[in-house]
């Protein structure tokens, strides 16, 4: 009787031991993934990241270029509106100069 209480305290105690080794693997194995699953968050943090400065450099070099063509389109305006302008004066200069050549000729 005494030896199969030993026996039956000696099983028990085996089994707590399993327990405790198989918690401890189990806490091991969970600590891993978390470590894992930490480490996978921050790299995803940092692509986010990084596409989102690429993203901000991408919309601010469009806005540059917009930028840069309407100033293109304006300074092609103002050109246009010059050239008009210095059309119309010598045109104006031609005339003129036509008429005191025929006042001129007369």
């Amino acid at each position: 009787t005494t030896q199969r209480l030993l026996d039956e305290e000696n099983v028990v105690h085996r089994f707590k031991l399993e327990i405790q080794q198989g918690q401890s693997d189990h806490d091991l194995t969970l600590s891993t993934m978390r470590d894992r699953l930490q480490a996978s968050l921050a790299a995803a943090e940092q692509k986010i990241s990084m596409m989102q400065q690429t993203t901000q450099r991408l919309l601010d070099e469009e806005n540059v270029v917009h930028r840069f063509k309407l100033e293109i389109q304006q300074g092609q305006s103002d050109h246009d509106l010059t050239l008009s302008t210095m059309r119309d004066r010598l045109q104006a200069s031609l005339a003129a100069a036509e008429q005191k050549i025929s006042m001129m000729q007369q």
